[in-house]
């Protein structure tokens, strides 16, 4: 367990899944748990999906969508398994009009062509 060296972190997310309505069940809870044991201290999750679906008896697409609602806990980015999808997952937490929101994930989906962007009117909010 990779988090055990940030007790707090760990604690503070094991809390969080107990009472968050994102985890409404005991399997849910559960299976978000196991995937908490692969959150590094960096908040990334480096597990391996496949091999936790095996282990809890479930599918994989079940493992992934409950990996998912982390996006929901604090703090916002957590869980996710790289940068792109730690950004996205902090888009999702903030309210911003549509046409911001769609640039956005746009160039955050191609972040490294980030440069093709600068033209954009709302280029600047979106970087803010």
């Amino acid at each position: 367990n990779r988090l055990l060296n940030n007790n707090s972190l760990y604690d503070d997310l094991k809390n969080q899944i107990e009472v968050s309505p994102f985890f409404p069940t005991t399997k849910s809870k559960n299976i978000a748990f196991k995937i908490l044991e692969d959150i590094t201290n960096e908040g990334y999750f480096e597990g391996d999906e496949n091999l936790i679906a095996k282990e809890m008896g479930v599918k994989v697409e079940e493992i992934e969508k409950i990996r998912k609602r982390f996006a929901y806990l604090e703090p916002v980015g957590v869980g996710a398994k790289e940068m792109k999808e730690a950004f996205l997952f902090q888009l999702e937490n903030i309210d911003i009009s549509d046409k911001l929101y769609s640039l956005a994930k746009q160039i955050i989906e191609n972040f490294e062509y980030i440069e093709n962007y600068q033209d954009e009117p709302l280029f600047k909010d979106v970087l803010h």
